[in-house]
This record gives C-alpha cells, structure tokens and sequence, in this order.
C-alpha cells in the first residue's frame, strides 16, 4: 500500500488494488477514508505550524505572534483529531457486509489511516509542548531582560541629577 496526492484535490489517499468501477461512482467509504485522510494532514500542518513557531520563539527575540492564536490553532488541531477519530468509527469495517477481500482491504485502509490518525495526534500534543515551553522560556528571558533595562535605567537615572548639578 502507499499514497498518493490526487492533485485535483490536494489531498491523499491510500492507494490499493484497483476494482473495476462504473465512471464517476465511489463508495461512501472510499469518500470517507479521503476525508479523513485529509484530516490526518490538516492536524500535521498545525503540529508543523506549532513547532516552527516553538522554534521561532527559542530562537528570535520577540514574540513573533499571539499565544491566544496559537491555541486556536491546537484547539482546531484536537477538534479535528476529534472528529476524525469519529468518521473512523463509521468506517469501521466489522460492520461491512462486502466481499472477503474487500472487508480485507477496508480493515488494512482503516488499520493505516488509524496509525495515522495517532501518529498525527501524538506529533501534536508534543509540538504544542513544545510551544509551551518556548514560550515559557521566551517569556522568562523577556521579564529578565526588563529587569536588567529597569536595574540600569534607575542607576542612569539616579547619576543624571548629581550631573546636572554639577553642570
């Protein structure tokens, strides 16, 4: 088995033998596997979005974007690891009444697009961990360097009075 973009699309699907059809008519399994196919990918994109910004944040000297924003992001992330775990249970092949190597090749779709589905929502709880951590750091490094602006700026401030009297 593997995948393949369908670039009409843009999504992926899990290719396997080929069955004779009639032109134009897919099985709603075949419409629901894409679908949360196309779920699997979305949560990757978020972790990847969630960790590139973790980087981001470890790495640059201000916060390039709002926190709130990127817990809409992991907030999306779950819901949508959520809703495809649901679409899952419908294609839950035990309760297919198809031929012995159709129900053969609908558990192997569903066994993959499974390790997928947690595959993706593992990568995402640790990007946002990730995140939270940057974050945490980056907020930390912030209030130091604003501690040590406030420190020097109070003894300038205290030295600028004693200079103008003396001037």
């Amino acid at each position: 088995m593997s995948f393949a973009l369908k670039p009409a699309e843009g999504s992926a699907r899990l290719l396997g033998p080929s069955q004779p059809r009639k032109s134009g008519s897919r099985s709603v399994a075949e419409d629901l596997a894409d679908k949360v196919q196309a779920h699997i990918q979305a949560v990757q994109r978020h972790a990847a979005d969630i960790r590139k910004e973790a980087k981001n944040l470890s790495t640059a000297r201000s916060s390039s974007s709002s926190v709130v924003h990127w817990k809409q992001v992991y907030r999306v992330g779950r819901d949508t690891v959520a809703e495809t775990r649901r679409q899952l249970h419908e294609l839950d092949p035990g309760a297919s009444s198809s031929s012995t190597d159709d129900k053969k090749l609908q558990r192997l779709t569903h066994q993959k697009l499974v390790e997928g589905l947690e595959f993706a929502s593992t990568e995402l709880e640790q990007s946002w961990q990730e995140f939270v951590a940057a974050e945490a750091a980056w907020a930390t490094q912030l209030q130091h360097e604003q501690q040590q602006h406030e420190s020097a700026g109070s003894s300038s401030s205290c030295a600028a009075p004693a200079d103008l009297e003396a001037g």
